[in-house]
């Protein structure tokens, strides 16, 4: 078995060394080359992406997750290796990326930059949700060591931390018209009566998911254990020391309740009447947090022989779930002229 293990911790280093001595061999490398792997490139729009190491002999090694790649631009942001998110657009201007590619080890420095123009396809995905808060931090008891106040009993589990409450879905206004000289459909939403995100769409007609849903309440944390009460001993002076009381568990945090559904209203010019059907709303109510487990007991501690074994602890109450979210009232669709706003 040993062998075995052996073995394979040798292929895979071996593997493993040869494919960073591919990929690290600076000196074969000709250039450096950024690519798109998704289709629709528009605002808000969350894109896969490959950067490639073209090397003398005609290779493309994909260095994406190389710690000597750096990536930068305009219009987006990195949010993992091989991901990035365009920014949101509010002068209904936005029509492309800049995207800055650098593959650099010592004096070796590869870089690549690519203006990429929207093509407005894909589906608009307007989320506006409310976020779920984590639990709070534990409070409370003080389950640390197994000396308690008197020295021998074990001490109490902290109180796990109440879950936050989710907050609530953002009013949308939803205004949709079809532009008669580029006939792309223009997009407007405008968030909590204040700021207006544009999108733009070539397909005909455009999917456009809305979501305003209530943001999940955050769970309790779990109550800490209590600790063990001391065992009785007899000290070198012949002392009797009694047996510890265990400690209390902590109680479970309460769950956070959910948030409000937000209030959806869409607006949708004559000229685009048709994208009716192809719009898709959704307002419901947070789900609840769950309550925490409260912690276990401390054991008493063990007596000598003929006396009193310490008391054990009591399990920590349960945290109650926190409440669902409501849902936000019907959406509205309204026919109109102009914009309403």
């Amino acid at each position: 078995m040993k062998s075995m293990k052996f073995y394979f911790v040798f292929l895979f280093s071996l593997i493993f060394s040869a494919y960073n001595a591919q990929i690290l061999r600076f000196k074969k490398v000709e250039s450096i080359e950024f690519e798109l792997k998704s289709d629709g490139i528009n605002s808000g729009a969350k894109l896969k992406y490959i950067v490639y190491a073209n090397t003398v002999k005609g290779k493309r090694i994909n260095v994406t997750y190389s710690r000597y790649l750096e990536i930068w631009g305009e219009g987006f942001k990195v949010v993992n290796k091989g991901q990035l998110l365009i920014d949101k657009d509010t002068t209904c201007n936005n029509n492309h990326l800049v995207v800055n590619c650098r593959l650099r080890k010592n004096d070796f420095i590869f870089e690549d930059s690519d203006t990429i123009p929207f093509n407005y396809k894909g589906d608009i995905n307007l989320d506006f949700s409310g976020i779920t808060k984590p639990g709070g931090s534990y409070y409370g008891g003080t389950a640390t060591f197994n000396q308690g106040v008197f020295g021998r009993d074990g001490k109490d589990g902290k109180n796990g931390g109440h879950g936050g409450n989710g907050t609530d879905g953002s009013s949308i206004d939803l205004y949709i018209e079809k532009d008669s000289v580029s006939k792309l459909y223009i997009i407007k939403a405008k968030i909590d009566d204040a700021v207006i995100y544009c999108y733009k769409s070539s397909e005909h007609p455009p999917k456009i998911y809305v979501s305003s849903n209530g943001g999940n309440g955050g769970n309790g944390q779990n109550g800490k254990n209590g600790k063990n009460g001391d065992d009785a001993i007899v000290t070198k002076k012949g002392k009797v020391k009694r047996a510890g009381d265990g400690g209390d568990g902590g109680n479970g945090g309460n769950g956070g309740n959910g948030g409000n559904g937000g209030v959806i209203r869409v607006f949708v010019n004559k000229n685009a009447e048709g994208v009716r059907n192809s719009i898709f709303v959704s307002n419901k109510g947070g789900q609840p947090g769950k309550g925490g487990r409260g912690g276990n007991p401390g054991h008493g501690g063990k007596p000598l022989e003929g006396g009193k074994a310490g008391r054990n602890g009591f399990k920590g109450k349960d945290g109650n779930w926190g409440i669902a979210g409501k849902p936000g009232p019907e959406p509205e669709f309204h026919i109109v002229d102009i914009q309403p706003w």
